[in-house]
């Protein structure tokens, strides 16, 4: 099983631009204070969030820096038209939050932003010493649009989101996401299911893709599409997540922290 809590990890890159705005605009989608770091191998000009102790959840570390650091080399010698590269790490139970990340810096950096890789960890029970081994991870190869296809060969996830949405809503919803099998922008085709109960609608999203950054991608797309009428719930995620050949299979409803805001935005 491939269960919460995770360690996770979202590394991207900016073409051009000075360290110090940056940094200013990392502040703002984090909502802390980056400091300016003192680290010799990571060169002179870096800034870091690194709060001690160590929160059990929530924001854990950020680093913003340079790609090419004097006397050590590049960072991502693969990628050298990257000259900054931003580094957010934090602690918490949904998947979802890496996509909404992706698109947080997506929408302040724009064309001059590229993902280059994500990593989720799951972590051992406190009362556990051992050293945690359950590992996903994509890198992405660079690219000039919004989607963001692997570097290497990676195994397709089956995707599903449920959205929750008022009765009275419905049909405008409907209307909203009428013909939207190919948006939000993701790589593969979108299926729209409707589930009625008495209290509410549920929407099902569901698609293929090699990377978990669709999750968040999508559900935020459809509660802009929709003015939040449709408010994410939870989400399904079944394949070979940690390429071992076996089919791994997650299901995570949202608690109303996580609907509230994602754990590496400091509240």
């Amino acid at each position: 099983m491939f269960d919460p809590p995770y360690l996770l990890r979202m590394v991207a890159g900016l073409r051009h631009g000075p360290l110090t705005p940056t940094r200013t605009e990392m502040e703002r989608v984090l909502g802390v204070r980056l400091r300016l770091g003192h680290d010799l191998d990571l060169g002179d000009g870096h800034y870091t969030y690194d709060p001690r102790p160590v929160p059990p959840r929530g924001l854990i570390g950020a680093q913003v820096l340079v790609n090419d650091i004097p006397g050590h080399g590049m960072i991502y010698a693969d990628n050298p038209d990257i000259e900054l590269i931003v580094a957010v790490d934090w602690i918490g139970d949904s998947l979802l939050d890496l996509g909404l990340l992706h698109d947080a810096l997506h929408h302040v950096f724009s064309s001059n932003y590229a993902a280059i890789e994500y990593s989720g960890i799951k972590l051992p029970p406190p009362n556990e010493k051992r050293a945690a081994s359950q590992i996903h991870c994509v890198r992405f190869a660079l690219s000039d649009n919004e989607f963001c296809p692997p570097l290497h060969k990676a195994p397709v996830l089956d995707c599903a989101l449920d959205f929750l949405v008022a009765p009275r809503d419905t049909p405008e919803v409907q209307a909203r996401l009428a013909g939207s099998g190919r948006w939000p922008g993701l790589s593969s085709h979108v299926t729209w299911d409707w589930l009625a109960d008495e209290a509410q609608a549920r929407l099902r999203a569901t698609f293929a893709s090699p990377s978990l950054l669709d999750l968040g991608r999508c559900a935020r797309a459809v509660e802009a599409r929709t003015n939040d009428a449709a408010r994410v719930a939870g989400y399904d995620i079944r394949g070979d997540l940690l390429r071992y050949g076996t089919e791994i299979f997650i299901a995570h409803m949202l608690s109303p922290a996580e609907r509230r805001s994602p754990a590496w935005r400091a509240e």
